[in-house]
């Protein structure tokens, strides 16, 4: 599948069929690939899903998530689901849903002096505090700043 741009993924969802053989949707590899020239490129992320032969049910649900491959990244613009069982008409998928990461929120952002002066204006302070709160996001970096010592 061709997800057109490269995302960062938050979970994939595999449906199962209704009303006949949810065996069919067991033993399989799901494979996220970067971008490589308009085709798969590197593997960025590879999982092994019901291994054990089990399946989700009659139109159940697969949910497929960063953490079956923590040392892969969960990014990527193909998505391929490969058969590992050898069985015929395996991986049978009723639907594909694709669920990009929400993208970071600032919470807040504050900053306790309005202007600040660079050439020593005795009326304007030299320096300021600036505190937030973010959220989807593992840091937070500041650029444009001076010297400056940073609390989140």
């Amino acid at each position: 599948m061709d997800l057109l741009e490269d995302p960062n993924l938050d979970r994939i969802e595999l449906v199962n069929r209704t009303g006949c053989c949810p065996e069919r949707l067991s033993n399989y590899r799901v494979i996220v690939f970067a971008e490589g020239g308009g085709s798969p490129g590197v593997a960025n992320w590879i999982a092994d899903v019901r291994i054990d032969g089990s399946n989700s049910g009659d139109g159940g649900r697969d949910i497929i998530t960063a953490g079956m491959d923590p040392t892969g990244t969960f990014t990527g613009r193909f998505l391929h689901v490969i058969n590992l069982s050898n069985a015929g008409y395996n991986a049978l998928i009723a639907e594909f849903e694709v669920y990009e990461a929400p993208l970071p929120k600032i919470n807040f952002l504050t900053m306790d002096a309005g202007n600040i002066s660079q050439t020593g204006n005795p009326s304007l302070p030299t320096s300021a505090s600036l505190s937030w709160s973010v959220s989807g996001a593992e840091s937070v970096t500041l650029s444009g700043a001076g010297r400056s010592s940073l609390r989140g």
